[in-house]
């Protein structure tokens, strides 16, 4: 008896087909998982990031203590009260730039603020105190500047003589606690520049600067000696120029020493009257 039998390499090949048709299907049922997966992992996180942004906002980072950093001039609670920065405000909705304002526009004797985040719930004001570094006098007051160039006093006397005196700038218009334009119209930046450099050349005994004439500006030694250095070009050669003559001036003779021509020093002995 005969069979019609399939040839065995049909047989093989559907076989094969049904195979790589499951293995089709468990691929893309494989994927289709794995999507879903990772959708919902997105939609976690998003949630997540959702509920710790409005935490964030809301709870974790409020503010349960505002401090200042140490000084000997103003009390922490008026520097606070200042600063409008409130217990319970939230760290990251504060405007640290405005609390900075606040506190410097109502205190003169600070010369800059800076206000920091400390996490999770501190707020903190780090202040500058402003020192005297120049005294401007204009017609019968004396201006008294901060190292920022910020009116920090005005007074009819002097009360910190060591502090060199500047002469020759129209400041009269200038209220407290406003700071001066650094413009070449009033001649600033020439006395911090003077400053510096008496600074540097180590001439304390240097307490008075004259800049009536900017084309000859004359400077007070000791009450003693005035020394002509011209502008202030060259100034620091000029300066050791005059410090090299005064070693050879006796203590108590005045007069006044001409540096003006580079190279050159002139000293021109106070003439004492005959009739005294």
């Amino acid at each position: 008896m005969k069979y019609n039998q399939e040839p065995r390499s049909a047989v093989v090949d559907e076989q094969q087909l049904r195979n790589q048709s499951r293995q089709s299907n468990a691929k893309r049922h494989k994927k289709r998982h794995k999507k879903n997966y990772a959708l919902h992992y997105i939609i976690l996180l998003f949630l997540l990031t959702v509920t710790l942004v409005t935490l964030s906002f809301t709870v974790l980072f409020n503010i349960k203590k505002i401090t200042v950093s140490d000084n000997k001039i103003l009390a922490s609670q008026t520097v606070i009260k200042n600063s409008g920065a409130k217990i319970g405000d939230n760290l990251l909705l504060v405007n640290t730039k405005q609390i900075a304002n606040e506190v410097l526009n109502k205190n003169i004797a600070i010369d800059a603020v800076e206000v920091k985040r400390k996490f999770p719930t501190t707020l903190h004001i780090e202040l500058k105190i402003a020192k005297t570094k120049l005294i401007i006098r204009n017609e019968k007051q004396f201006y008294y500047f901060s190292n920022a160039g910020r009116l920090i006093k005005i007074a009819d006397t002097v009360d910190e003589p060591s502090v060199i005196q500047f002469i020759g700038i129209n400041i009269s218009n200038m209220k407290l606690g406003e700071y001066i334009k650094k413009s070449d119209k009033n001649h600033y930046q020439d006395c911090l520049k003077i400053y510096d450099t008496i600074a540097a050349a180590k001439m304390p005994k240097i307490t008075g600067v004259s800049l009536e004439n900017p084309s000859c500006i004359t400077l007070n030694y000791n009450n003693q000696i005035q020394i002509k250095v011209g502008n202030i070009k060259d100034l620091t050669y000029k300066l050791n120029v005059a410090k090299e003559v005064i070693k050879k001036i006796g203590d108590n003779e005045k007069g006044v020493i001409d540096v003006q021509i580079n190279g050159k020093a002139f000293f021109k002995p106070e003439v004492k009257n005959p009739n005294l």
